[in-house]
């Protein structure tokens, strides 16, 4: 029987950093590409539109939180006194059924917090925004372009 092609949840890993994290049910992101509208004399409606710059990747991990597991020390979100000299982390989706296969890595990840809750009968959740500068994945392993504004053309 042939491998399945689509990805789903049960087979996806998570990491920040290098640390593996645990019960994720949820991550999103988003990659918006901005892009200029060109006007010319004598049209009415623009001649062109080009791309100009991305957007950093903004998005959410969500999870079940876990006693003694919290997004300090599971996740490595900065404490309060260590903000301002907190490194970058990354991001990293794998394949659960190739283990050498990255669906998705977002490098030069800042984590932006985190909320979380209780609620009658149901598990404590942690939802964690963050933002990332450079995305890659199993079919474009480099964007190209260092994220470094003195490496700028």
């Amino acid at each position: 029987m042939a491998n399945p092609k689509v990805m789903h949840g049960a087979r996806g890993i998570v990491s920040v950093g290098q640390q593996v994290v645990g019960i994720i049910s949820d991550i999103n992101y988003n990659i918006t590409d901005d892009t200029q509208d060109a006007y010319i004399l004598g049209r009415t409606g623009p001649a062109e539109i080009g791309y100009v710059a991305q957007e950093p990747i903004t998005g959410t991990i969500s999870g079940w939180r876990v006693i003694d597991q919290g997004a300090y020390a599971s996740l490595g979100l900065p404490l309060l006194k260590d903000l301002l000299t907190a490194p970058y982390t990354h991001i990293t989706l794998m394949d659960r059924n190739d283990n050498k296969r990255v669906i998705g890595h977002i490098e030069q990840v800042r984590l932006l917090g985190h909320s979380g809750g209780l609620s009658a009968r149901q598990f404590s959740t942690v939802t964690i925004p963050f933002k990332g500068i450079k995305f890659s994945d199993e079919t474009a392993t480099d964007n190209g372009e260092n994220a470094s504004a003195l490496d700028l053309p």
